[in-house]
């Protein structure tokens, strides 16, 4: 649940805890910058007072609550809270009617995901307070200076956003220095027209740290996966594997990890060298066989073997004949740029004559004649006898095993986080918010 939450609420989070209490539109008392002054204007030009739907609501309304529960204030989620969120939202986009028909539907939906994502926090926090003991006090001073450091670098990134605006402002001649500070102003600005410090990056990033400390916890209670657990998957996708070889050729081949854990018996490995007609007639060619002509798609690939082509061919089959090694002459001819490939007998990916030039051959190193096909000739090579690889084995297994583990830490915090939405039953105030209630994330959760 978790994930699915954090992933609506991912382009909000920044924004939410950058941005809370952004309702208090009262103008900074102290002299400001008027270079300042005018970047903030262009960067955050609008005010609560533009979105009338909200005007009148009591910032201290609560429009999402637990009731029956200890400590339940702690719970408590006032609309000026969510409502200075859903302007940075607002601003940011420069969605300046969030009612209108271009933007009511994904507006409805952010106002869902950011009541969402406060519900939770709360949950996060207090459950990590309450019954893991975690809290700013309990960390370590190096986890409090790893936050500090992660906070300044938010607080740089932010404002490095204007960093544009200032250079026109000031200029080529200012120095980077110079430039950094004005953006910083601009920056404290924007925080203190929003009631806000910029300690708000910190307290963003201690929130931030103890759900992650959280999750860890959560997920150390994840059920273990046994080797029996890997073994059993792995057995079943070999059974998969092999019904594809059987039955469904074409997705055999598609997906390379069938291939790892299992091949048909008898099926072999071939090496080739490849020599192309020229584009011109591989594109007459390809035009007759599109278009259901047989007959001339024949005629054209016996005019494209043209003599030179045939004294290539003739040159490779001497050398062949004369035991140079294959693999020299395929670097020196070969244009398919292939390796060796695994060569089912019912392969689709193959033609039936590459087929059964291959499995015609009688021992492993052996060379079939040329075989003309609609794109070329091919020397065709019986390089091995393609078999499961150990290794291969191994690395499946090991996949395997992360991707149990992973589901299994997953399945942890989905028992957890669901146990927190019956322990911490929200009320949310749909209306208020103009959210469809029925098909909000919370409500999803929760069934």
């Amino acid at each position: 649940m978790k994930k699915k939450i954090m992933s609506c609420c991912a382009a909000v989070i920044a924004a939410a805890m950058l941005l809370a209490g952004c309702g208090n539109n009262e103008e900074p008392k102290e002299t400001v910058d008027p270079r300042v002054q005018e970047i903030a204007d262009e960067y955050f030009p609008q005010t609560t007072a533009d979105y009338k739907t909200w005007t009148d609501i009591d910032r201290n309304k609560l429009v999402a609550y637990v009731d029956g529960i200890e400590d339940k204030e702690f719970f408590d989620i006032p609309f000026g809270e969510f409502f200075s969120e859903y302007m940075y939202y607002l601003i940011s986009y420069q969605i300046d009617d969030d009612m209108s028909e271009t933007y009511k539907a994904t507006c409805e939906g952010y106002r869902d995901n950011i009541i969402t994502y406060l519900a939770i926090e709360r949950m996060y926090l207090y459950v990590a307070d309450k019954e893991y003991g975690i809290t700013e006090s309990t960390l370590t001073e190096q986890q409090l200076d790893e936050i500090r450091t992660n906070a300044e670098a938010v607080k740089d990134d932010w404002a490095s956003n204007f960093y544009a605006a200032v250079s026109e402002k000031l200029g080529e001649d200012v120095s980077e220095e110079e430039k950094d500070a004005l953006c910083s102003e601009v920056l404290r600005q924007i925080l203190s027209r929003c009631g806000l410090g910029e300690d708000i990056f910190y307290k963003w990033e201690m929130s931030r740290y103890i759900q992650d400390i959280l999750i860890g916890k959560i997920s150390d209670n994840a059920a273990p996966v046994s080797d029996e657990d890997v073994q059993e998957m792995l057995d079943e996708f070999t059974d998969e594997a092999k019904d594809k070889a059987e039955n469904a050729p074409e997705e055999y081949e598609s997906l390379a990890i069938y291939s790892m854990v299992y091949v048909p018996e008898g099926t072999r490995v071939a090496d080739q060298i490849f020599v192309a007609f020229s584009d011109e007639d591989l594109t007459k060619i390809a035009e007759a066989i599109n278009s259901g002509d047989e007959a001339e798609a024949d005629r054209l690939v016996e005019a494209a073997y043209t003599d030179d082509l045939k004294a290539t061919v003739g040159d490779i089959s001497d050398r062949l004949a004369a035991g140079e090694d294959f693999g020299d002459l395929k670097a020196e001819f070969d244009v398919s740029g292939s390796g060796e490939m695994i060569v089912l007998q019912n392969s689709p990916s193959f033609f039936e004559g590459y087929r059964s030039a291959l499995y015609a051959l009688e021992n492993k190193g052996d060379v079939s004649e040329p075989v003309v096909y609609s794109s070329g000739i091919y020397f065709i090579k019986y390089a091995d006898d393609a078999q499961v690889q150990e290794a291969d084995i191994e690395e499946v297994k090991a996949s395997m095993r992360s991707y149990l583990e992973s589901n299994a830490e997953t399945n942890a915090q989905n028992d957890i986080y669901n146990d927190w939405i019956k322990r911490f039953p929200y009320t949310i105030d749909y209306e208020t918010l103009q959210i469809d209630g029925e098909n909000s994330v919370l409500s999803s959760i929760d069934q």
